[in-house]
């Protein structure tokens, strides 16, 4: 028996995002360890606007000495706490941490570039910074304008 099957000739899934700004919630944070045994976070993002609205990609964070940078830039950019663990690093530096799950739901802007890598086209997410449609971000600034409003005093009506 034959079975019909169509055969796409690209799949849109992997195909790198064309270069530009995107707006992400983070659907998925998933810690692990890359194939050079450093921890690695794997960010599932949903693109939600635009003409790539609705795809989703990952983003990949290798958390090495010379690389924690990028992702201090992210939690920086969605104001995530670091605690310290008690630890140092080799250098002397205190060792700080979060909780992974906090980046669940929060939404960042990312100007995402391609580049080649191992002869296929990936995209490199850059310049975090939190998005006009994260949930945190709308608390807190509904919170500052309630506390910006000063209070109604009554008047009273002078008598006749």
């Amino acid at each position: 028996m034959k079975i019909p099957v169509s055969v796409a000739t690209e799949s849109k899934q992997f195909a790198p995002l064309p270069e530009s700004t995107y707006e992400c919630r983070i659907t998925d944070v998933t810690p692990g360890t890359s194939k050079n045994g450093n921890l690695q976070l794997a960010l599932k993002l949903e693109i939600l606007e635009g003409p790539e609205a609705a795809r989703r990609v990952t983003c990949w964070y290798t958390i090495t000495p010379k690389s924690a940078w990028r992702i201090q830039k992210l939690i920086d950019a969605l104001g995530i706490t670091l605690t310290g663990t008690g630890e140092v690093d080799p250098d002397g530096n205190e060792v700080k941490s979060f909780d992974h799950e906090e980046l669940l739901q929060r939404c960042v802007t990312y100007d995402v570039k391609q580049r080649e890598y191992n002869g296929r086209m990936n995209n490199d997410f850059n310049k975090p910074r939190v998005s006009p449609f994260d949930p945190v971000r709308a608390e807190v600034e509904a919170a500052d304008r309630t506390a910006a409003t000063p209070p109604k005093t009554m008047r009273r009506r002078p008598r006749s």
